[in-house]
């Protein structure tokens, strides 16, 4: 992995290669910060939206 991350860097004539860093950077960051939402959400809003197309009529909204 190591070697490949210095391959990308050192490759091509202007050194770094951001076309192909840039896109592995933003993957890597929307990947986290998907993580972090998903682990940050309460139970309460878990149980809310697992009950949301099994509840029949009106359905209340409350704030959390």
């Amino acid at each position: 992995m190591i070697s490949r991350i210095k391959y990308l860097i050192n490759s091509g004539e202007a050194g770094i290669n951001w076309m192909a860093i840039g896109p592995l950077i933003f993957f890597f960051v929307l990947l986290i910060t998907i993580f972090v939402v998903t682990a940050m959400r309460s139970k309460e809003m878990d149980a809310y939206d697992a009950n949301l197309p099994l509840e029949d009529g009106e359905i209340e909204e409350s704030n959390y």
